[in-house]
């Protein structure tokens, strides 16, 4: 009798708990100027913020924050934070800006000093800008005057002439891991230029600047926990029935995995869902089995989907189709310590070989029975060939498990 047996190329990949550094360019979520004086204004609408102290001696501190949380996913290590600002006014002498962390929450309202040579002092502060005195005015006040923030540093930048300059330690690292860990905590840094003479201050393109090269960026890289580590993904096939066969090591808020089949490796069907373990760090064993009516090469891959519905791919897997004798077909495709062959027994003389992937011959012998053991092969794919006297070879793949 003539059936399909379908000859399968499987690809057996292995994941890690890490996928590779992503790098994003966040954008101020907010930026804002206070006065020491006048003390009731502000600049959150204009496209400068400021650091340093006038000719009076009067000092101007910049606060900006970025919403780490929408740009990377939670549970994220960061590995990299750079925080680069255009000067575009500046002074003779360089002096140091330095970043504090913040923390106490502040406002943005529509207060706008504009753009022009007078936009230093900023202007009368609406309802939640931050001021001097005000964290959200008119109604709350900081801790301390001037901000409540970090005493030491997060980071420092000489800062002479006009151009672009860059934030970069380790410190900032931490504070962005913080603020994505913690999300309540977010209130950014707040930007201290020397106040302990005049005339220091430093003008910044803010996230309103109408150049929009000019606005603030912080660059940050991380690497994210993938949602499933994923050991091994093959299949094994016989007659008209693919076997779908997969190992986690670990899951992470797994709802389930959509089974996708293609029959041109472009366009993908999903045919079938199967459940996850949600979080779990113990190994799971998944098994799927398609039926199929054609010949010709089928394609597939999982899609692991999260509870919040976002989706992770697998690499794609192969079937091609082909027509084959089949007599003594194993019962079952997934084995533990011994193939059972089915029940119409082999002729006598009839020899088996057991190959790995590599081609390697691991095992052979004579059939004597409808057994055939493989207790001391390792986990992994295999191809059983089988040589009946007198009828041609018979190939079949199997999981050990």
């Amino acid at each position: 009798m003539q059936k399909i047996f379908l000859f399968f190329l499987s690809i057996v990949f292995f994941g890690s708990a890490m996928a590779q550094p992503v790098i994003v360019n966040i954008a101020a979520a907010a930026d804002n100027s206070i006065y020491q004086i006048p003390n009731a204004n502000s600049n959150a609408l204009g496209q400068n913020i400021f650091s340093g102290t006038n000719g009076g001696g009067s000092p101007r501190r910049g606060l900006i924050k970025f919403d780490i949380a929408a740009a990377v996913p939670a549970g994220a290590i960061i590995t990299a934070a750079s925080l680069t600002l255009n000067c575009n006014v500046s002074r003779p002498q360089a002096d140091d800006v330095n970043l504090h962390k913040l923390t106490s929450n502040w406002g943005e309202g529509t207060s706008n000093a504009g753009g022009g040579s007078g936009d230093g002092a900023g202007v009368a502060a609406t309802t939640n800008d931050a001021t001097w005195i005000n964290n959200f005015f008119p109604g709350s006040n900081w801790i301390s005057q001037g901000g409540d923030f970090v005493a030491g540093s997060s980071g420092a930048v000489s800062i002479g002439g006009t151009g672009f300059y860059t934030w970069n330690t380790a410190t900032m690292i931490t504070d962005v891991q913080n603020w994505l860990n913690t999300p309540a905590t977010n209130f950014g840094w707040i930007l201290i230029c020397n106040e302990a003479v005049i005339s220091t201050a430093r003008k910044f393109g803010s996230r309103e600047n109408t150049i929009v090269a000019n606005r603030p960026v912080l660059s940050v890289t991380y690497t994210a926990t993938l949602p499933i580590t994923l050991t091994s993904f093959n299949a094994v096939a016989a007659a008209n029935t693919v076997t779908l066969h997969w190992v986690t090591e670990q899951e992470i808020n797994n709802s389930h995995f959509e089974i996708l089949q293609s029959n041109d490796g472009i366009l993908f069907n999903n045919i079938a869902k199967v459940n996850g373990n949600g979080t779990t760090a113990v190994r799971q064993t998944y098994n799927f089995s398609h039926t199929v009516s054609s010949s010709g090469n089928i394609f597939y891959k999982l899609a692991q989907v999260d509870f919040d519905g976002r989706k992770t791919y697998s690499t794609v897997v192969k079937v091609s189709v082909i027509a084959f004798t089949q007599l003594y077909k194993p019962l079952s495709n997934i084995v533990a310590q011994t193939i059972i062959l089915k029940n119409n027994l082999p002729a006598t003389n009839t020899l088996y070989k057991i190959y790995n992937q590599s081609g390697q011959l691991l095992i052979s012998g004579g059939i004597t029975s409808n057994k055939i053991n493989v207790a001391k092969l390792a986990s992994g794919l295999y191809y059983l060939c089988i040589y009946p006297e007198n009828k041609n070879p018979e190939q079949y793949q199997f999981v050990k498990l």
